[in-house]
């Protein structure tokens, strides 16, 4: 095979995953990356940077006849019509709904045959798996948990990936698709690196399972979750001056009214308030969090949230076995439409170094611009606390952007539905039907309906733990 070339394979649903990888072995002297799915028709490729053909095999199920498996060949200029503009390291052509589900339980059981799919297969080689679900206390037994997932040398490792979804409920649809790919596809391939045999993968699936079973961002105590974490706890002693004086507008204590669904009037409300307040100002005391309204949006709770002990425990029974850590926390919703934005936690120079190195060439959102805020209780600084002081950690927030809330117009949209979810939530509507359009715009705002967004997720979700996992496998 001309090694400027690029395998692509197509595999049916009941094509075996041993056959596709000894078909992968067939082909690596040709140094040619090879990307599998057993799950549905996908096309992997990663772009040489020299002319040459396109190979693509289409595997077809044992039940077909062998006379129908082609091989077809793709001049250089056809890349971009056949295959959808592609570029280096991007995935094209993923059929979402493989990785999409439309609930919860429904991604549950995805995250969870992703994983099991794995068991016995030649990519695990030398490598154990070990999962399990941490039961959260306030449960009954017939509630969710928090699934979670751990691939690593059976040896000493260095590295851990650490990838977490579902923080925010309603926000892990996209964090579970992501979970899914890279369990499905990724995976193979990162473990065929042999920079990679010395680093590990944990995967914990919903961290905010009741919130994600009712497409709530909040807990069960309607706590914040991502204002709820600290080694300390002064966190809950935090004062907010400027929700105080918010309160009222924020948090409205009854029915919602069909006037109330009007845009437009609070669209007014808060261009009163930009009179005597930044942009700035106003984001950072509506959503940086606040401690003395249980009732309120952004409430990060008076202790620590019900899931935090069983958390705290995962963690910390693998964090202290690696020498660097990098922690990834999916979200959606801050930031502009289709569009993947990174916001780290430097807590130190050799901090912020490391992600420069991992995200070089990517815009990183450093926190500077007028839109931005602060937040208080954070998941991925408080992982950071829990890991020594001599091991390299690298946090990063995947976030998804989905209403333009990073402009003034996006973010007031995006601040009313947050208001009318929970007024909705503990004082109700006077109609069914205004129940309805609330939960649709809160449900639209974390995770759109919008097949082209959908595939933008994922296409860049994925090219991004690409890359940066190939730089992370060298610290």
């Amino acid at each position: 095979m001309d090694r400027s070339g690029v395998l692509l394979i197509w595999s049916g649903a009941d094509f075996s995953f041993a056959a596709c990888t000894a078909l992968k072995t067939r082909f690596d002297e040709t140094r040619c990356p090879v990307f599998v799915n057993t799950t549905g028709l996908s096309i992997w490729m990663k772009q040489s940077t020299s002319p040459g053909l396109i190979r693509a095999f289409s595997l077809l199920p044992a039940s077909e006849s062998v006379a129908k498996q082609n091989s077809i060949h793709l001049r250089t200029s056809q890349r971009l019509a056949a295959l959808q503009s592609v570029t280096e390291d991007r995935i094209t052509m993923i059929r979402t709904a493989n990785y999409f589900q439309d609930n919860y339980r429904a991604c549950c059981a995805a995250f969870r045959h992703a994983g099991s799919r794995l068991q016995g297969t030649q990519i695990l080689q030398n490598r154990q798996l070990l999962h399990g679900m941490l039961r959260l206390p306030h449960s009954a037994a017939a509630d969710p948990g928090i699934d979670w997932l751990y691939i690593g040398p059976a040896g000493k490792t260095e590295r851990l990936l650490l990838l977490t979804s579902g923080l925010h409920g309603i926000e892990g649809y996209a964090g579970s698709a992501l979970q899914q790919l890279f369990l499905n596809q990724l995976l193979a391939v990162e473990l065929g690196a042999s920079a990679a045999r010395d680093t590990a993968f944990l995967f914990i699936h919903a961290l905010n399972p009741y919130g994600f079973q009712h497409n709530r961002r909040t807990t069960v105590e309607n706590i914040d979750l991502n204002r709820n974490f600290d080694t300390s706890a002064d966190l809950y002693q935090t004062t907010n001056p400027g929700y105080d004086q918010l309160n009222c507008i924020l948090n409205p204590e009854r029915l919602i009214s069909e006037a109330d669904l009007d845009r437009e009037s609070f669209l007014g409300v808060l261009n009163g308030l930009s009179q005597s307040h930044s942009e700035r100002e106003l984001t950072e005391a509506i959503a940086r969090g606040q401690y003395n309204y249980e009732r309120g949006i952004y409430y990060g709770g008076c202790m620590p949230a019900g899931q935090r002990g069983v958390i705290d425990s995962l963690l910390q029974n693998h964090l202290p076995h690696f020498r660097a850590v990098y922690a990834i926390d999916v979200h959606t919703g801050y930031g502009e439409r289709g569009r993947l934005h990174y916001f780290p936690d430097a807590q130190s120079p050799e901090h912020k170094a490391a992600i420069q190195r991992l995200f070089r060439g990517y815009k990183i959102d450093w926190g500077d611009s007028e839109g931005f805020y602060s937040v208080t209780g954070e998941f991925v600084n408080y992982i950071g606390k829990l890991c020594r002081a001599d091991q390299l950690y690298i946090p990063m927030i995947f976030e998804f952007g989905t209403l333009d809330s990073h402009t003034p117009f996006g973010g007031a949209i995006s601040v009313h539905n947050m208001i009318l979810e929970n007024q909705l939530f503990h004082y109700g509507s006077q109609t069914d039907s205004i129940a309805a359009v609330v939960r649709q715009r809160f449900l639209e705002m974390f995770y759109p309906s919008d097949e082209a967004w959908r595939r933008a997720a994922l296409d860049q979700g994925a090219a991004a733990l690409r890359r940066t996992l190939q730089r992370f496998h060298q610290e």
